[in-house]
């Protein structure tokens, strides 16, 4: 039984979900670091911020950054699964 050749680019690509899934991390961590600056910021003398709403934003933060890292998880695993196959 021949085995028809398939040319690489037919196959689709895990690295679009990988891609989001690390450009969600990088995401969560940005708005982590500003959100953790805006905290600080809060309890300086002369601030009028309410330090309420960026601990808010750090929890959300943290959320995105560990559901991307799901993502990046279950590529990966998807990847090795796809290998297990072809190999």
């Amino acid at each position: 039984m021949l085995i028809p050749q398939v040319a690489r680019d037919d196959h689709p690509s895990m690295e679009p979900i990988l891609n989001a899934g690390l450009l969600g991390i990088r995401r969560g961590l940005e708005g982590a670091e500003i959100n953790s600056a805006r905290v600080a910021n809060a309890f300086l003398p002369e601030s009028t911020e309410n330090p309420i709403d960026p601990l808010v934003a750090l929890v959300r933060d943290k959320q995105q950054v560990e559901a991307s890292l799901k993502v990046v998880k279950v590529g990966d695993e998807m990847v090795g699964a796809v290998l297990d196959i072809l190999g």
